[in-house]
């Protein structure tokens, strides 16, 4: 194998249409393309169409379910079945592996569990690699092995090997307590600008002030403050002025 570095823009484009396969959130299906028309579109690119590979594309259609939408066309599927067929096309050249970009974000539970089970299935029993990007830590639980990044960094490496039920739920404890810990401060981070970060610094300057003034009148006020057993005696607030009387024998 080549330095992939050195290799030509056309040397680059070849790997990418034959040797890897692509599933994205969006689907990138062509509109003026039916189903069978969209899961060829590699071999069409490079003018290479035969009997053999159009068998190919309806057999990896039955197995995914979507035989009977050969002739649809993408406005008229669903979410789930869009991602189906775009997983057809992934698959066409056999690739030994394919990037999975938030294959599931776009859709509702239900589709989103049919995609993931075909995309476990494509691991498990085609023997293709699979690498997706996810923020779901139901998705992530499917894989055998997670890297939680945060700003291009490795947060965790885990590698699963389940055994039974409870290692699994094991797995996926760990997951959502990794996600809730990093990414809810990721996303925090993101939505603030750096004026924001500069307005919250201020902030958090101006109730350090407050709160070590209020310290120093409640300080202030234990000092000035008498307790005359014989009689009542009086509080004012320091904020608002106002006087209360206590009686003694009631504490």
């Amino acid at each position: 194998k080549d330095e992939i570095s050195k290799l030509s823009d056309k040397e680059l484009a070849r790997i990418r249409r034959e040797e890897l396969g692509f599933v994205f959130q969006e689907f990138y299906l062509m509109d003026s393309l039916d189903v069978f028309e969209n899961i060829m579109l590699p071999f069409y690119i490079s003018k290479t169409v035969d009997d053999s590979k159009k068998e190919r594309a309806r057999v990896l259609m039955d197995k995914f379910g979507i035989r009977t939408l050969e002739k649809k066309m993408p406005a008229e599927l669903s979410g789930g079945e869009r991602q189906r067929v775009a997983i057809c096309r992934a698959l066409i050249n056999d690739p030994e592996i394919i990037f999975a970009d938030e294959p599931t974000g776009n859709l509702d539970s239900k589709s989103g569990k049919i995609v993931i089970d075909a995309l476990k299935d494509i691991n498990e029993h085609m023997g293709k690699t699979i690498i997706m990007v996810t923020h779901d830590p139901q998705m992530a639980s499917y894989c055998s092995r997670l890297i939680l990044l945060k700003d291009g960094v490795i947060l965790e490496d885990l590698e699963k090997n389940i055994q039974n039920k409870e290692d699994l739920e094991y797995i996926k404890v760990q997951i959502f307590n990794l996600y809730n810990m990093f990414f809810d401060e990721v996303n925090r981070m993101e939505e603030m600008s750096a004026t924001r970060m500069e307005t919250l610094a201020q902030s958090q300057a101006v109730l350090q002030e407050r709160v070590e003034k209020l310290e120093n009148q409640l300080k202030s006020m234990e000092k000035e403050l008498y307790i005359d057993e014989e009689s009542d005696f009086a509080i004012t607030c320091p904020y608002c002025n106002a006087e209360f009387v206590v009686d003694y024998d009631e504490l």
